[in-house]
């Protein structure tokens, strides 16, 4: 299934989304079912989804993340999930602690911990 950009979505909103797309049919679908299979960590995937940002996707750009709308990250949360529903659980999992210290956390905290959160 192809992701659809909302019509309020800006140009870089679709190329995110068409980058994903795309990593998802290329390097997701061929090996989903054999890595959960396995149980083997996905190892080359999550370098893939570091340099995708998607390890900062909902982190203000000023800490190094894409700062992306919550529309945008549950439509590429979507679409992940569709080939390989586990895979979503590595990055929802760090970014919720990354929003929790973007919330709440002192300024000194954010400055620390944001940009190593939004690399992965």
């Amino acid at each position: 299934m192809t992701i659809a950009a909302p019509r309020h979505a800006n140009s870089d909103d679709a190329l995110i989304l068409d980058a994903i797309e795309k990593w998802v049919t290329k390097k997701v679908a061929p090996v989903a079912a054999r890595l959960e299979h396995d149980d083997e960590y996905p190892a080359a995937l999550v370098e893939d989804m570091k340099e995708l940002g998607l390890f900062g996707a909902l982190i203000h750009p000023d800490y190094g993340g894409l700062g992306l709308s919550a529309t945008v990250y549950t439509q590429i949360v979507a679409r992940i999930s569709e080939e390989w529903m586990s895979l979503t659980g590595v990055f929802n999992s760090h970014l919720m602690m990354a929003i929790i210290v973007q919330k709440f956390g002192t300024p000194r905290q954010k400055e620390y911990w944001l940009p190593k959160f939004a690399s992965g």
